[in-house]
């Protein structure tokens, strides 16, 4: 028992003993992480101003970067001065202008650092190579001012710069040196037309799979493909194709030669919206598989992405969705009478004021009610393609109203459904051939009020 004792004293005196070597005994120091080659070490110098002229002096500013050569040109607009990007004399694509002038206007005034003022032989700064930019700002008078950016500083923050001229490098703030590197898909104005969906004059949305056109008529929306003279249910339309907050997304390429590649060879789909100030023309080609549909804009070749959220209703989209189907689109304030029944034996006459049914008396607010389940009596698809319709309607329903007599017609048809639907025009609303059930036309009309 005592030999125990001492056995565990001396191992609580080696386990003190260690912990106060660890605690005592001096920290080596870490190996450090890989980091970039730092300039040479340099006294801090303050800001100088390099140079300070009006923006109304630049007569162009050309950037040079990996991006390609950017011509800047100022142009007046407004009372003020605007600036764009020219390429055989124009814009390749609509631009952003405010970009554009925020990067030209850095070249009209330069206040910047020294980081050394003889750089030492054999540091790269990035001056030269794919890493580096160049700005030249030629002025109306003659002075041209020639700018180089290299890599950024390690922290990030700054870039290296050099004036020609001046043998001196500097450092230029990232917020103004990052505009230097700018290219097509920096300066290209990716905003979409804001047409007016609520307003629309024109329609035209083409998909593999099925075509919609719809333009304005003495007020209305009027359907034109694939059924002529319908009414066209614009608040409808405006939720499935809706490009409120949309914009395009990268430019992948300008102008681009084979658009095949993009899905542009055929199968594609194309949006035109138009209201009465604003165009919107859109070709949807192939998905690039990251959730993005290639897209084009207007009549140019310029191919940008836009995610597929905006563009979801495309493959779905059909148009009977977005046509007033009513097949006698009548308002039954406005109706007189009501005829109905087969055109082979007696029909039944409806007066709705003063209420009758084959001139006796009927109650009022029952007839009325009848009256608005008849008139509200929808197609339900388009006629199945093959269906021979028959020549005699197998019902007909008459409408006096303020305007004139309109009149439905349901006949039976051979083809798919013929058992269960009848064939149906939409009255005053062109030639083509819808279905209506059976069962529901016959319930309402079996349902007529009948005299007191």
């Amino acid at each position: 028992m005592k030999r125990q004792l001492i056995t565990v004293i001396a191992g609580a005196v080696l386990l003190a003993g260690l912990l106060c070597l660890y605690k005592f005994m001096p920290k080596l120091p870490k190996a450090a992480d890989a980091e970039p080659p730092a300039a040479p070490s340099a006294p801090a110098y303050p800001v100088v101003a390099l140079f300070d002229r009006d923006e109304s002096a630049l007569e162009r500013v050309t950037l040079v970067n990996k991006n390609g050569e950017f011509n800047l040109t100022p142009f007046e607009e407004g009372g003020g001065i605007s600036w764009s990007i020219e390429e055989a004399g124009e814009a390749p694509l609509p631009l952003n202008a405010s970009l554009v002038g925020d990067t030209a206007r850095v070249m009209k005034r330069l206040s910047m650092q020294k980081a050394s003022e003889n750089p030492e032989a054999g540091y790269d700064y990035g001056f030269e190579g794919a890493e580096g930019a160049e700005a030249k700002a030629l002025f109306k008078d003659g002075e041209v001012k020639t700018l180089k950016i290299g890599r950024k500083t390690i922290t990030g923050e700054e870039y290296y710069a050099n004036l020609s001229g001046d043998p001196a490098v500097y450092l230029m703030n990232s917020y103004d040196g990052d505009k230097l590197f700018y290219g097509w898909n920096d300066f290209a104005d990716k905003s979409l037309p804001s047409v007016d969906s609520q307003n629309l004059d024109y329609i035209y949305v083409g998909t593999p799979g099925a075509e919609l056109e719809a333009a304005r008529e003495d007020g209305e929306l009027v359907m034109k493909k694939p059924w002529e003279g319908l009414r066209f249910n614009s608040a409808d339309f405006s939720q499935a194709i809706n490009f409120a907050g949309a914009q395009l997304g990268d430019l992948v390429e300008l102008n681009a030669g084979d658009l095949g590649k993009y899905g542009f060879d055929g199968g594609y789909s194309k949006i035109i919206l138009r209201d009465p100030e604003r165009a919107l023309n859109l070709a949807v080609g192939a998905s690039d598989g990251e959730g993005n549909f290639y897209v084009k804009i207007g009549v140019n070749d310029n191919v940008f992405k836009m995610e597929e959220d905006f563009l979801a209703g495309l493959p779905r989209l059909e148009p009977f969705k977005y046509v007033d189907t009513f097949v006698a689109p009548v308002v039954i304030d406005d109706v007189s009478e009501i005829d109905f029944g087969a055109p082979s034996r007696a029909g039944t006459r409806v007066r709705l004021s003063p209420a009758e049914v084959d001139g006796k008396a009927a109650d009022e607010a029952e007839l009325k009610a009848w009256a608005r389940k008849l008139a509200d009596i929808r197609a339900e698809a388009p006629l199945p393609a093959g269906a021979a319709v028959s020549d005699e309607p197998a019902l007909a329903v008459s409408y006096t109203t303020k305007g004139g007599e309109i009149t439905t017609e349901y006949k039976e048809y051979e083809g798919q459904g013929g058992a269960e639907f009848y064939a149906v025009k939409i009255a005053g609303r062109g030639a083509d051939w819808f279905v209506v059930s059976r069962e529901t036309v016959d319930e309402i009309l079996a349902a007529a009020p009948k005299p007191k």
